[in-house]
């Protein structure tokens, strides 16, 4: 399932990225996390240019805050 249909703000070129990530068949999937983490820099530069790891992350808490919380727990 697309990331927005969860969180309808989530653009469709992150969908992308993320769908990319869980692809079923490994050969449609990144390489890995170094191709996945310079497809979400280049959004990000492109996107959010002032956006860092920390924005990011208070961003994924507030889409997910359910996966947030049982992180916690």
């Amino acid at each position: 399932m697309p990331p927005s249909q969860r969180a309808p703000r989530v653009p469709p070129e992150l969908d992308e990225i993320c769908l990319k990530a869980l692809a079923a068949d490994k050969t449609d999937r990144y390489a890995d996390g170094i191709e996945m983490a310079r497809a979400l820099q280049t959004w990000l530069a492109h996107n959010a240019p002032t956006m860092g790891d920390t924005q990011v992350a208070s961003f994924l808490r507030q889409l997910f805050p359910e996966a947030s919380l049982r992180e916690r727990t």
